[in-house]
């Protein structure tokens, strides 16, 4: 019997470079494929402010079919991609673009590690900007980035900030390694690959 797959969760604010080390560990573990909530659109998020005001509950957050399929995965039954349609088959790692960590409980079961990336959040907000800006689809439609740019201003200093707060306040309760997402994510990836097999090794 094959070995069950093993299952990485990254997280981090938007903006802390989540993608990116995601498709750096996916080249350094090789059988590897990645999941994320923005692979399933269409799930309903509370309003930031109401959540907070409830308590941030992450399992307030409900992403059903992002659940089912990495049960699926973990327990070794193919799924259907979300977004290319194709047929996926358990690989040896599965890893997620998960921010909110272990904390969510229909997740939390079949993560086996989850590595935070530790930003400052004005370093994230920065980092959303430039991507907007950086966005070539944006080149000749400068009323509409910064009409873009103002509001999400607007947003992150009205209830932004106190949400991604409560994420990570979340996201750390059960963290297995925290990374410095100011350092260059090659790095990064090379010192999450080195922890997560001298774990495996370690209890084989």
């Amino acid at each position: 019997m094959s070995n069950p797959t093993y299952v990485i969760a990254v997280s981090g604010p938007s903006g802390a470079g989540k993608s990116t080390l995601v498709r750096n560990l996916i080249n350094l573990f090789g059988s590897a494929i990645s999941l994320g909530i923005d692979n399933y659109p269409g799930d309903d998020y509370p309003p930031a402010v109401e959540w907070i005001k409830r308590g941030a509950n992450p399992d307030e957050f409900e992403t059903p079919q992002f659940f089912t399929d990495v049960r699926s995965l973990k327990e070794g039954k193919p799924i259907v991609h979300p977004v290319t349609k194709a047929e996926v088959k358990p690989p040896a790692y599965l890893i997620l673009e998960e921010p909110f960590g272990k904390s969510r409980t229909a997740l939390r079961p079949h993560i086996d590690f989850n590595v935070e990336i530790d930003i400052p959040l004005e370093v994230s907000l920065a980092r959303r900007l430039l991507r907007i800006i950086g966005d070539p689809s944006q080149d000749d439609k400068p009323d509409e980035t910064y009409a873009f740019i103002k509001q999400h201003l607007e947003w992150y200093l009205d209830r932004g900030r106190n949400f991604y707060l409560a994420v990570q306040e979340n996201a750390r309760k059960e963290r297995d390694l925290i990374v410095d997402g100011t350092l260059p994510s090659e790095t990064i990836a090379k010192t999450v690959f080195e922890v997560i097999m001298a774990k495996q090794t370690s209890i084989r």
